[in-house]
Parts: structure tokens; sequence; C-alpha cells
């Protein structure tokens, strides 16, 4: 066995020993962390998805440090998100309602009441998207504008595109708009009306080479049909 092969083994032995870490980490997670804690998590504490590095970052703010300083952090990046890039539409959706069930609980807590309803989110999620697409199939009441509604729309005509996906397409439609050409019947319409308009809006014994002072006029005022004594 060369030096390769032992560095190999050695790294193969590294990560499963770092895996077996891990899956002890989040299984303790998983038994001592308050199930109101959990329920905040984005997804299950199991999840390949959940980075145990994110779940210490919400311990220390959860515990860590006072519940202001907390709600403020959240709040910044609850009312920023929707300015932010994302990858998919589902991981928007699913990381406002996070922020959202973490304000909450800090404000059950404190307070006695939610701080974000459905409608708030409702309201961001709307906000980090081009009105153009959906604009008139949102209405603002308190059955349409309800979460579950404008998440569900939001996924059936974005699907799992992501904010720069969504921005290629806005930016496609608008050059495509900007360069649809104009029909051939359109084109007749539009020289049909110039010709009718000008028809009645010049001479026709001079044909507007008597104007005085570049304004048209009648054939009654014409002055040269006037000057030949017309």
């Amino acid at each position: 066995m060369d030096d390769c092969d032992a560095l190999e083994i050695e790294k193969d032995k590294r990560f499963y020993y770092l895996k077996m870490q891990e899956t002890f980490i989040r299984g303790l997670f998983g038994k001592v962390l308050p199930a109101d804690f959990l329920v905040q998590l984005q997804g299950t504490i199991n999840s390949p998805t959940l980075q145990l590095h994110e779940v210490w970052a919400m311990l220390e703010r959860e515990y860590g440090q006072s519940s202001l300083d907390v709600s403020t952090a959240l709040y910044s990046e609850f009312i920023s998100l929707p300015t932010k890039p994302f990858n998919r539409v589902t991981e928007l959706v699913k990381h406002m309602r996070s922020l959202q069930n973490q304000l909450n609980e800090l404000a059950r807590k404190n307070l006695g009441e939610i701080m974000i309803s459905d409608y708030h989110v409702s309201q961001a999620l709307v906000a980090a998207l081009p009105s153009g697409y959906f604009g008139s199939s949102v209405i603002q009441t308190h059955d349409g504008f309800k979460l579950p509604v404008i998440e569900t729309m939001l996924k059936q005509i974005f699907s799992n595109k992501s904010s720069k996906d969504i921005a290629a397409m806005s930016k496609l439609t608008v050059m495509g708009e900007r360069k649809r050409p104009i029909a051939v019947n359109q084109a007749k319409v539009n020289e049909v009306k110039k010709t009718k308009v000008s028809s009645y809006t010049e001479c026709f014994y001079c044909h507007g080479t008597a104007n005085v002072y570049g304004t048209s006029h009648m054939k009654a005022t014409c002055p040269l049909r006037i000057s030949d004594g017309g």
C-alpha cells in the first residue's frame, strides 16, 4: 500500500468519525432541546439540509442574548429578506415562516401575543417577487390574502425557480414587449387614420403650400384661392 492509499484511508476514517459525531450531536439536541425551540427550526433536527451551526446560532440567540437583541436581529432579517437572492421559491417561503415562528415565540413569551401575522408574511412574499406575473390574481381581502393561498399561487407561477431565474424571466418579457412588431393590418389602419386626419386639416386648393407660419387652413379661408379671386 503506497502513501496515496494510506492518505485516502485516513481521510475516509476522519469523514466517518465526523459523521458519527454529527449524528450524535443531532440526537442529543433532539432529546434535550425544548419542543418550542425545535418547532422554530427549518426542518427536523435530523434533516441533512439543517446545518448544525445554524442550530447553534439559534441557541446562542435564544439563551445567550437578551430577548430584545434577538427579536431586533430577527426582525431586521425578516424585513430585509424580500430584497435578498434565494435559490428556490419554496426555500424563501420556508425561511420566512421560520423567522415568523421565532419572532412570534419570543413575542408570546414576552408580550403575550404574536408579532408577525400570516398576512405580514404574505405581504413580504408578494414584495419579494415581480408583481407583473400575479398582480391581478392577488386580492387583498381576508380570504384572498391568506398565507396558504399566496404560497400556493407563487409556487404555481414560479415553480422552484431562483431569484436569478425569475429576474431573467422578467427581463425577457420586457425585451419581448419592446421588440414586438406592429402587425401589417394595424400599420395599414394607422396609415388610413393618418390620411383621414390630413385630408380634413389640409386645404384642397393649395394643398398646404399657402399655409401662413406653418398653420394649416381650410379651402374657404385659403389665401391663394382668395388672391386668385376664387
